[in-house]
This record gives C-alpha cells, sequence and structure tokens, in this order.
C-alpha cells in the first residue's frame, strides 16, 4: 500500500478548518495532533458496550480525520516517517476489515416505521389529560362584548 491509496479517502475542507488544525498543531504540538488524529482514525476501536464500532473506512467522518491528518502531516511534518504511520494506520484498518466486514447501520425512515412511531406517540399522549387553557382577561372581555353585541336586535 501506498500513499495513493491513503490519498483516495481526503476531502476537501474549509479554511477554518485549516486555520483551527494550524492552532491545534501551535497549542498541542505536532506529535500529539497527529496521535490524536491517529488514533480517531483507528477502526478497530468499539463502543464501551461492544454493540457498534466507533469508526470505519466507509464513514464519512473517517475521511474528514483522515483528511485532517494528511493536511498536518503534509503541512507541519514533511517526513516520511509521520507518513508511514498513516499509511500503516490505513493498512491496519484495511486488514482489519478484511476480517470483520464494515457493518452497514440501517437507518431508514419508511412509511410503516413512521406510522408506528407515530401511533406510540399518540397513544402514549392520549392517556394524558390535558387541562383546559385559561382565558386571558383580554380574551374574556372579548368575549363579554361578543355576548353583548349578540344579544342585540335592531329593527328596521
Amino acid at each position: 500500500m501506498n500513499e495513493d491509496d491513503v490519498r483516495k479517502y481526503e476531502r476537501a475542507l474549509d479554511k477554518s478548518e485549516y486555520i483551527r488544525l494550524e492552532k491545534e498543531v501551535e497549542n498541542n504540538g505536532l506529535d500529539a495532533t497527529i496521535d490524536k488524529y491517529l488514533n480517531y482514525c483507528d477502526c478497530t476501536r468499539w463502543d464501551l458496550e461492544h454493540k457498534y464500532r466507533l469508526c470505519q473506512t466507509i464513514d464519512y467522518r473517517y475521511t474528514i480525520d483522515m483528511s485532517r491528518l494528511l493536511y498536518v502531516v503534509d503541512t507541519f511534518a514533511n517526513d516520511d516517517e509521520h507518513m508511514a504511520k498513516v499509511i500503516k494506520r490505513h493498512e491496519d484498518n484495511i486488514k482489519f476489515e478484511t476480517e470483520f466486514p464494515p457493518i452497514i447501520y440501517d437507518k431508514k425512515l419508511t412509511r410503516e416505521s413512521l406510522k408506528k412511531s407515530i401511533d406510540k406517540a399518540t397513544n402514549s399522549n392520549a392517556d394524558k389529560k390535558r387541562k383546559p387553557r385559561k382565558r386571558t382577561k383580554a380574551e374574556e372581555k372579548l368575549a363579554i362584548k361578543a355576548a353583548r353585541i349578540g344579544q342585540l336586535k335592531f329593527k328596521i
């Protein structure tokens, strides 16, 4: 695997992102920043309950974190040692995903699932009784005026 294989996962970043990364390198140092984004790009991590993976190469987040990492390495490091770390991390991720394929979490919203969620919401709200809303003084005065006007009879 070479640098071109890693660059396939690179996306364009905003100007504000470049400025934020430069400040992060100034404040935390180059090695700490690179280690941070190498950790973010680690696809072998799982959540605490071991239900889902925190990062996968098919995720948008992976491409953004890889873009940030490549920008920091290209701009500030300019050496093969740091790029070798990035390539090694990416190789490990690809190797891990060949053994454990990426999990696609299905979150499609269908009409049936939407109806079920609406039914659950309306059934739970139907049990609750609403208190009648109190009228304001202005509404009371308007109601009294409307009643008086309704009682008036005109003869022509």
